[in-house]
């Protein structure tokens, strides 16, 4: 009975410290696994954010040289509006030809003058010019509209008056005042009435003194198009933001269509109610580059890069990404790892109890015949001291 209760304890042992191992191996890899998954999640998010910001500024940077370029060549004609206009026209047809996300192109001078083109959904493109003659005036300006083909050859053309003064629009003071080329804020574009910025290039003439501003206008709906064709794990969204918390670009552009901090916006409503707005309300208070959070029960990677200086008005890409999207298959692993192993701790239970049984049966045996032995040799010893007194 001794040697069946030690085997016995011997296999149960056995078993019990073959369930810690397994465990042990189990969470260890879970750990590391997730680990290393998370840290790999690091690396791609730096990537794709590499990847978006190279793309948006490649397709901000336009602005920047264009408008340079036609700084340089209206420059030459400090004191000419008409000289000025001409070129305005001839370059911003050939521009908007060339780069499709520019919505319009225009000067306007300290005069209160101001021309526009703008491309027209037909393909054809709108010249407005607005003549102040007057600029103590708030009314009296006369506006010419004209209608024009990419060959320059006119199509239709009216004449109104109007009261419009360049010289009160934010992207004229904006680049009067800062003196160099400026970013806008978002805002809804009069001529298309869709999400746009101005990037604003301040004129001066010979003398250094200011004379004008040109703006180039491009809407923010090709940039959520290209983030929309983003694939980040299998549900994660990236969008740009800038620092007093409006969102610029968003992969569902249809919902950006006001200023997204109005409290009564729905479309704001409905973006904020995402996982969007805890990453950037985090982000906008800890200006921390990455950091998980909790939002309806569920576990999210943020990570956050600011735009470089010269492009934006401090704006900077989030993208949030569910962490199940990256250690979610370890821990469907795991799970068929744990389930693996609890099937086969039941079959070691099993074959535990049928060793045991066969033990406890061999050792009834043993018992049995080690009093059979011992009842023989009592008898035999019995016999012999018989024979002795015989």
């Amino acid at each position: 009975m001794k040697t069946y209760r030690l085997q016995v304890v011997i296999f149960l042992s056995f078993l019990a410290l073959f369930s810690l191992i397994v465990a042990g191996i189990v969470v260890y890899a879970y750990r590391s696994n997730s680990e290393a998954m998370l840290q790999s999640s690091d690396e791609l998010l730096y990537q794709i954010s590499e990847t978006i910001i190279r793309q948006t500024t490649n397709h901000l940077d336009p602005a920047h040289k264009m408008g340079n370029l036609l700084k340089q060549l209206t420059e030459k004609h400090t004191d000419n509006f008409n000289a000025k206009t001409a070129i305005v026209e001839s370059f911003s047809v050939k521009t908007l030809s060339i780069y499709r996300q520019f919505s319009s192109i225009y000067y306007g001078d300290k005069n209160g003058n101001f021309v526009m083109c703008r491309r027209l959904d037909n393909g054809n493109y709108s010249l407005k010019t607005v003549l102040a003659e007057d600029s103590s005036k708030e009314s009296g300006r006369l506006v010419s509209e004209k209608e024009i083909t990419q060959e320059m050859q006119e199509i239709s053309s009216d004449n109104i008056e109007d009261t419009f003064d360049p010289r009160d629009r934010a992207w004229y003071i904006l680049a009067r005042n800062e003196g160099n080329t400026t970013w806008s804020r978002e805002y809804k574009l009069f001529t298309e009435q869709v999400q746009g910025v101005t990037c604003s290039h301040p004129l001066y003439d010979k003398t250094g003194a200011f004379c004008g501003v040109i703006g180039i206008d491009f809407r923010l709906n090709d940039i959520s198009e290209f983030l929309r064709t983003m694939k980040i794990g299998e549900s994660g969204t990236a969008f740009i933001i800038d620092l007093e918390g409006n969102v610029l670009a968003y992969p569902e552009q249809s919902l950006i269509k006001d200023n997204l901090r109005m409290p009564r916006s729905p479309d704001k409503q409905k973006i904020l109610s995402t996982p969007i707005k805890n990453a950037m309300n985090k982000y906008l208070k800890t200006k921390l580059m990455r950091f998980t959070y909790a939002h309806g029960g569920e576990n999210f990677i943020a990570s956050f890069r600011p735009f470089p200086e010269n492009y934006g008005r401090n704006w900077a890409l989030g993208i949030i990404v569910p962490e199940d999207d990256f250690i979610g298959p370890i821990a469907r692993i795991h799970e068929t790892t744990l389930l693996f192993s609890f099937w086969l701790l039941i079959i070691a239970g099993f074959l535990t109890a049928a060793i045991a049984r066969e033990c406890r049966q061999s050792g009834h045996t043993q018992y049995q015949q080690i009093i059979k032995f011992n009842r023989q040799s009592a008898s035999s010893c019995k016999f012999q001291i018989g024979r002795a007194h015989v």
